[in-house]
């Protein structure tokens, strides 16, 4: 028969009902951006049928992270680890697309379309604000803030491909200073004298204790270094390239920032 208690056990259901259409609400940029993005690689599998293995092999991780989401034990953070790791590996998928011609690049603009470079920066910019103020120090919100407008400006034609390379790299020195004091301040004594920048010690550090994670952080490293050393030869202008190639570039960039502040643990970084 059911008594007063029950009239509490009904609301308290009521309420993990309300929980659970919160988490997803505030994962739904996460889960929209899932969902585009799997359709994408269903259309470039359907456009190299015989390559279906290469294309979804690095898609792996991801997937099962996708996989094992659960209504009632459902978080932001399971949404952001899996868009972290599906971004990680996206430059791959187009890199394998235009590597077969001109005539499939409207699958690199579909995919341009689908993560609007401006769109992830502004959740980067969300991501960065959230960070304690000692990460704060050496301003990254107004670095990224310089390198947005700077490329508003480049596409307007108004300043150069070293200028844009220039305010671009100066914000992935500050956000890996950002990285590499979170990595020293996680340390259990904090070290008086912080070690030497590190890669894969930083990735150790502060990666989510999740599917993959760990690993995808670390092959980020020769991405990060390829694009550094881009950005510093095109701002010294010793090396020259096209609009398009510019402008990949800097894209490719912004979409490996987003996969770095979706992979690590931001409670470190709080």
């Amino acid at each position: 028969m059911t008594d007063y208690d029950d009239l509490s056990k009904a609301q308290d259901k009521i309420h993990e009902l309300y929980q659970i259409r919160d988490e997803i609400n505030k994962a739904s940029l996460y889960l929209s951006a899932l969902d585009a993005n799997i359709n994408w690689y269903k259309k470039v599998c359907d456009e190299f049928p015989d390559y279906q293995n290469e294309i979804i092999s690095p898609l792996e991780d991801s997937i099962m992270i996708i996989s094992g989401f659960e209504p009632y034990s459902f978080s932001v953070i399971d949404a952001s680890t899996a868009t972290g790791s599906l971004f990680s590996v996206s430059g791959k998928t187009r890199s394998f697309v235009q590597s077969f011609g001109s005539e499939h690049y409207h699958l690199i603009t579909e995919n341009e379309k689908i993560n609007k470079t401006e769109d992830l920066i502004s959740q980067i910019y969300q991501k960065i604000t959230s960070y304690r103020l000692d990460l704060q120090k050496d301003n990254p919100l107004n670095a990224l803030t310089e390198a947005k407008e700077c490329y508003a400006k480049w596409k307007a034609g108004s300043v150069s491909n070293s200028d844009l390379a220039k305010d671009i790299r100066a914000f992935q020195d500050i956000f890996n200073g950002v990285l590499h004091r979170a990595r020293c301040m996680s340390n259990t004594p904090i070290p008086k004298i912080f070690p030497d920048p590190s890669w894969p010690k930083m990735s150790e550090a502060l990666a989510k204790k999740r599917s993959g994670c760990l690993i995808k952080m670390r092959e980020m490293k020769s991405e990060e270094d390829k694009l550094h050393l881009a950005f510093t030869l095109i701002s010294k202008k010793t090396k020259t390239v096209v609009t398009f190639e510019m402008d990949r570039l800097f894209k490719d960039y912004i979409e490996h920032v987003y996969a770095i502040v979706n992979l690590i643990n931001e409670d470190l970084l709080a």
